[in-house]
């Protein structure tokens, strides 16, 4: 079932603390119906029997002379009760519980010794008359549920046992019925409530006896009389316990043997059923039950405070403080400017882990709203802490009551009560939301600690505190006492111890109606009062025996000592800064001091790494600019004896190409070409000069024929000769530009040479060494060979010069850290300087006597002297805060004397509520109003967890205001 219902708040790997709250909510309740509770364990000496289910009469406890002689020899002779019935044996529960979820078997061994578990209580008075109160426990009805259950996967449903309604209340109903049918009780006209039912909740009636006498109807007195009660016999534990698990919906199949355990009364509850009822507490039912269905409903409405939700939500607190491991926390926490204003008037003040939590507590949650826990084992002053908050939660109130200028002004408006015959009235919404409740499940330990608070040895002596001392006094006389202790034993009315019915109707009648003057007989003078009788509240206001100042003295006496305690406050606070500050300029001075003298140090070293740095860097760039002129130069070396060879090639290629005679023949070729020209131009002159007549032309004579034939044919040879003669002029011509260009070759290579040896001897004059070149692997390719290795060695000097100018940066860095660190610390030397002047001038002009101020250095003190020591410890603030608490004491009490015309009608109201005669319903807006006014005359109530849940029923987280 748990398992099923955890895994609704971790769906899609989203987690949902609503959901988990819910089944967290529902595996604790399922918890807490199924816890068995074990009867007393059967021993002679703790006057505890066991009986079979048919055991004789006579072998009873109150009616066996032998047990009945025990009984006299260890409690005595007021004795009362209690019978253990419907007892399960623990292993059948375990198996039956486990069988019905369908559990997975578990290692036997694992398991703790099992107890039986009891399911029905009976009371029974020393002569063994059953005084009516039936317990019935939850874990039948809930091994019914889970063995009914449908679908054993989801939620259980535990509503419906308790309440108004409820089967707890029918079975009650059902098994009265049956004892009176048996004559185990006599049948009542008029039930009167008791503390732990339901019947609380309505206007009581009158008691039994006041119905039989008076109150039962007039018929009854012709009815026969009923036969007599008579005690309980093991025939009745089997009829009640058969009747129980039948109404319960589960019956085991095994029972063990009933017990009965004695017990020692006060006279009226040996004797008296009424009394015994009115002052027990459920013995076999978990007290967080029933208040788990309504944190049930209130979370599945998300109507639930912030405390609840916190608690619910289960998340990790970021709040918690270890006050072993954060010191620094631990002393910031109990500053004096966070100190409340008000203490308690106790004689030494708060140790550290003590203040530190009422101071975190008190400015943590003073919105109101929150949960705030302090671990410690006992004996560690946990009381006296609680002391102070309840002191500094006073304070607080009394802070807002001395703005009133008319106490009554704070009782405005009416409060609407239905059925109410006197006007109730509402206290300012100012006021409300300052009561303290203290709570625990042992009641001994609640109530010792609301009974010291009170005592005069709570308080240091010469405080002049008296808060209704009287009335503390008579409320916390013995039970049946009529008289208070002829000494006074307290201080004042400041608790109450409420919690069970017995406890609220003793404090409600000495708190309200103790004292009062009885009705006047006629003709008898009234006696004199006694001096040391029991006076309640409204005895002592009417009387005018309160001791309460006059409203404006005690404004006036409170605001003087609130503003000494201001005053004293900031002074404490002004001092402690100055010796916080002391100290810290100190530990900055010593650091800062530390700091500049290692940097100066380090300063002078790395301002020699620059010097040096930057001497290799000047180095280094004159090592590179010569390698870069090396390589200039030899790179214009190299460039020329490139152009020279280049020159040399092309010079060499032409001159393969070229004949060394075909100049002159191309010459002479020429010129024969040319001599044949003009020697056919001679011919052909001659030739003319023989040229025919006209006539011989005319008639074409031989003659004539034979000279044009002849000119055709030196035609002809002067044209081929011309054609010749050009032939050898081109040839003449390329010839001749071959040797031009052969010449302008020979002179570039010339040239060449002249530029490669000049640049030779420039390389040979800058120093660059070409012996061991030569002598490697000669003058070939010297220049490019002596050029690739200056280039190498250029791009050695230029990743030195790069490695250089890192190194300086990288100094000239660490020195300007290392100067901005100095001026750092200077700039803290110079002003922890300062900051010591201010906090000795501080200090110097402060009210704290020199011997507490060497101790309110905390951070000095060791892990045990400052866990000893009282934080901040200055006599004159912790008196001047104690004098604030009783002045807010006294302005309270002349604040209740003072409004009392209207606080007295809330009062009365509260004291009706409180003894089950005004039932919560009727209050339009609730109980809180009531429990405000309340609070505002007794600041803390006390009650155990079992009767929180009736004490401050319909309470909410939230309640109207």
């Amino acid at each position: 079932m748990a398992k099923e219902s955890m895994k609704v708040g971790h769906q899609n790997g989203v987690r949902d603390s609503w959901k988990e709250a819910e089944a967290a909510i529902n595996f604790w309740q399922a918890l807490e119906y199924l816890a068995p509770q074990s009867p007393p364990a059967v021993k002679l000496e703790d006057s505890v029997w066991e009986f079979e289910r048919d055991a004789v009469d006579r072998e009873l406890p109150w009616r066996d002379s032998k047990k009945r002689a025990i009984l006299d020899r260890q409690i005595g002779p007021n004795r009362k009760f209690q019978l253990f019935a419907g007892i399960l044996n623990g292993g059948y529960f375990i198996e039956s519980a486990r069988r019905y979820l369908s559990a997975d078997p578990i290692d036997n061994s694992e398991l703790r010794p099992t107890s039986p578990a009891a399911c029905v209580v009976l009371n029974v008075n020393g002569e063994g008359m059953a005084s009516g109160q039936v317990f019935v426990s939850t874990v039948p009805w809930a091994m019914g549920q889970i063995a009914n259950a449908r679908n054993q996967s989801a939620a259980l449903d535990f509503r419906g046992f308790f309440g108004i309604g409820g089967l707890e209340e029918q079975i009650r109903e059902k098994v009265q019925d049956l004892m009176v049918e048996r004559r185990l009780l006599a049948r009542i006209t008029c039930e009167v409530p008791s503390d732990e039912s339901t019947a609380e909740e309505t206007t009581p009636v009158p008691r039994v006896d006041a119905c039989v006498e008076g109150d039962a109807p007039a018929v009854a007195e012709f009815r026969p009389e009923p036969p007599p009660l008579r005690p309980v016999t093991s025939g009745d534990v089997q009829v009640i316990t058969n009747l129980v698990f039948e109404l319960s919906g589960w019956h085991p199949e095994q029972l063990e043997r009933w017990r009965i355990q004695a017990l020692w009364a006060p006279e009226s509850e040996a004797v008296d059923s009424e009394a015994s009822k009115a002052s027990q507490d459920d013995p076999l039912n978990s007290f967080y039950a029933e208040d788990l269905e309504d944190v049930g409903d209130a979370v599945a409405a998300r109507k639930i405070g912030v405390g609840l939700e916190a608690y619910l939500k289960g998340e990790d607190s970021i709040g918690r403080v270890d006050l072993e491991s954060e010191v620094d926390r631990l002393i910031d926490g109990v500053h004096p400017s966070k100190l409340p204003a008000g203490c308690w008037p106790a004689k030494f003040p708060l140790v550290t882990a003590q203040q530190f939590a009422v101071n975190t507590v008190m400015n943590d949650l003073a919105d109101g709203a929150g949960l705030f826990s302090v671990n410690g084992p006992p004996g560690t002053g946990k009381t006296t802490m609680l002391k102070d908050i309840i002191a500094a939660v006073v304070v607080n109130r009394a802070d807002v009551l001395v703005d009133f200028d008319t106490p009554t002004s704070a009782f405005a408006k009416r409060l609407g009560i239905e059925d109410y015959q006197y006007p109730v009235y509402e206290l300012d919404a100012r006021l409300r939301g300052f009561g303290i409740v203290v709570s625990s499940a042992n009641n001994g330990a609640v109530e010792n600690i609301t009974k010291e608070l009170p005592g005069l040895a709570a308080i240091a002596p010469g405080i002049d505190l008296d808060y209704f001392s009287v009335l503390a006094d008579s409320v916390a006389a013995p039970q049946k006492a009529k008289q208070r202790a002829a000494t006074q034993e307290r201080w004042g009315l400041v608790t109450a111890v409420l919690g069970n019915k017995s406890n609220r109707s003793q404090f409600a009648t000495r708190f309200w109606f103790s004292g009062l003057p009885q009705k006047k007989t006629d003709g008898k003078p009234q006696p004199k009062p006694d001096p040391l009788r029991l006076r309640s509240l409204q005895d002592l206001v009417k009387t005018g025996e309160h001791g309460a100042l006059s409203w404006e003295e005690a404004r006036s006496q409170y605001r003087q000592a609130r503003k000494r305690v201001n005053g004293l406050t900031r002074m404490a606070a002004n001092v402690a800064d100055a010796i916080q500050l002391n100290t810290r300029a100190m530990a900055e001075k010593k650091v800062a001091l530390a700091t500049l003298t290692n940097n100066e140090q380090a300063h002078i070293g790395q301002k020699e790494a620059v010097r040096r740095a930057q001497a290799s860097l000047e180095t280094a760039i004159r090592e590179d600019e010569r390698a870069v002129h090396q390589v200039s130069i030899c790179k214009t070396w190299s460039n020329a004896d490139a152009e020279r060879k280049a020159q040399q090639k092309a010079y060499d290629l032409l001159r393969e190409t070229v004949d060394p005679a075909a100049l002159d023949n191309a010459g002479t070729g020429h010129e024969t070409a040319v001599a044949a020209i003009r020697g056919i131009q001679t011919d052909m002159e001659f030739h003319f000069r023989g040229k025919p007549g006209f006539f011989s032309e005319l008639f074409r004579t031989q003659y004539s024929r034979r000279w044009n034939v002849r000119g055709v044919e030196l035609e002809q040879q002067l044209r081929e000769a011309r054609v010749r003669e050009a032939t050898a002029a081109d040839r003449l011509a390329k010839e001749q530009a071959f040797g031009r260009k052969l010449g302008t070759l020979a002179e570039a290579v010339a040239a060449a040479n002249r530029h490669e040896a000049n640049c030779r001897k420039e390389v040979e004059r800058t120093r660059i060494s070409l012996d061991d070149i030569c002598r490697d692997e000669g003058d070939a390719g010297l220049p490019a060979r002596l050029l690739d290795r200056l280039t190498q060695a250029r791009d050695r000097s230029a990743i030195i010069v790069r490695d250089a100018r890192d190194t300086l940066g990288h100094a000239q860095t660490l020195l300007g850290a290392t100067q901005q660190r100095i001026d750092e610390a200077q700039s803290r030397v110079t002003r922890a300087d300062a900051d010591l002047k201010k906090a000795q001038r501080a200090l110097s002009a402060s009210e704290v006597p020199a011997d507490k101020i060497a101790l309110w250095d905390l951070s000095k003190l060791d892990r045990d002297s400052l866990h000893r020591a009282a934080p901040y410890e200055f006599t004159a603030l912790f008196e001047a805060r104690r004098d604030v608490f009783v002045a807010a004491m006294k302005l309270h009490q002349a604040f209740v004397v003072a409004a009392w015309s209207r606080l007295s009608r809330t009062l009365s109201a509260f004291v009706s509520l409180l003894q089950g005669n005004l039932n919560v319903t009727q209050i339009e807006k609730g109980p809180i109003h009531l429990w405000d006014a309340f609070f505002l005359v007794v600041p803390v109530v006390s009650t155990t967890f079992a009767s929180f849940p009736r004490l401050f029923r319909s309470i909410t987280h939230r309640s109207e205001i």
